[in-house]
């Protein structure tokens, strides 16, 4: 996945198509990703993917285009309303077991900071804002409406 905190990933398209199947799974993931947001949990890759149905040896591809359909749908609702930039970040509250970082938000933290970001830089310059961003359910929403529109 490419980069988000500056740009918007351009590994997949937005969540309001049914071109790719990823999309559809991307549909599902954005809910179960704004109500961890919302209790100040992070999630695991695995938990996730189980609970959209992507199993076996190309499940770590596919969550990949997943999170980055979420993102560029974050990514068109930040430019629609002119929201902040955290709530795009969405996608990183998705961890690896062990509560290990995606390479994408290593390399984004990396940029940010200027150095190798720890764990606590993890929780303070992502987490943090992504858990007290007080607006889900009105994002939710719209996307939502939105979706029910074009498909």
């Amino acid at each position: 996945m490419l980069s988000i905190y500056n740009n918007c990933a351009v590994v997949s398209d937005n969540m309001f198509g049914d071109r790719c199947k990823y999309q559809g799974r991307a549909r599902e993931a954005f809910p179960i990703l704004i109500e961890k947001a919302k209790q100040g949990e992070p999630i695991q890759y695995g938990e996730l993917a189980k609970a959209i149905g992507i199993e076996g040896a190309f499940a770590a591809l596919n969550m990949h285009r997943v999170l980055g359909s979420i993102s560029n749908t974050l990514c068109w609702y930040q430019k629609t309303t002119g929201e902040n930039l955290y709530m795009r970040r969405l996608s990183m509250i998705v961890v690896k077991q062990h509560n290990r970082l995606a390479s994408w938000v290593v390399d984004d933290l990396r940029k940010l900071l200027g150095r190798e970001p720890s764990f606590a830089d993890y929780e303070s310059e992502v987490l943090s804002h992504i858990f007290n961003y007080d607006k889900w359910d009105i994002v939710r929403d719209i996307i939502e409406t939105e979706l029910r529109e074009k498909l």
